[in-house]
């Protein structure tokens, strides 16, 4: 519910900057808005995560150390 409450007002957010920006030669604000809005929502999730987590990536194990199989060494 307050997800969608948040979704709605920067909807309404992203409308409002197009009117007040309606010129095309005025389009690049509603893109840099919509450029730092990404890239910053991106940084606070990377945070979250690496807060909650402890890190950000899961190494696939083909890329991971490999420690040794004792069932494969007999």
């Amino acid at each position: 519910m307050v997800e969608a409450s948040f979704q709605n007002l920067f909807e309404m957010l992203s409308y409002v900057s197009t009117i007040i920006f309606s010129r095309p030669d005025q389009f690049q604000w509603p893109v840099v808005i919509s450029l730092v809005a990404v890239y910053a929502s991106g940084g606070l999730y990377a945070f979250f995560v690496r807060k909650r987590r402890g890190h950000l990536f899961h190494a696939p194990p083909c890329m991971g150390h490999k420690e040794a199989d004792p069932r494969r060494d007999a």
